[in-house]
């Protein structure tokens, strides 16, 4: 589960493997910033992804702890 971090975005570590390496590079083409390579630590805005492209990059549903946000992902 994601971590909400101290200037409101929100912490997410992703599993270094094929999935994880995945998830990295369709995170940056939405402009989520990757913080390490190494733990695939992302931090996300309370806006999510941006609309189209890219938008099941992360199951951001998972991270909106309002309940407010997407449900889920494809990715």
């Amino acid at each position: 589960m994601p971590e909400l971090t101290a200037d409101g975005r929100y912490r997410l570590s992703v599993k270094r493997d094929e999935r994880g390496l995945a998830y990295n590079a369709r995170a940056r083409a939405v402009g989520i910033q990757v913080l390490d390579r190494e733990c695939m630590t992302l931090l996300l805005t309370e806006q999510g992804p941006a609309e189209g492209d890219g938008q099941d990059a992360l199951c951001w549903g998972m991270a909106d702890r309002s309940g407010a946000g997407r449900e889920g992902g494809r990715g």
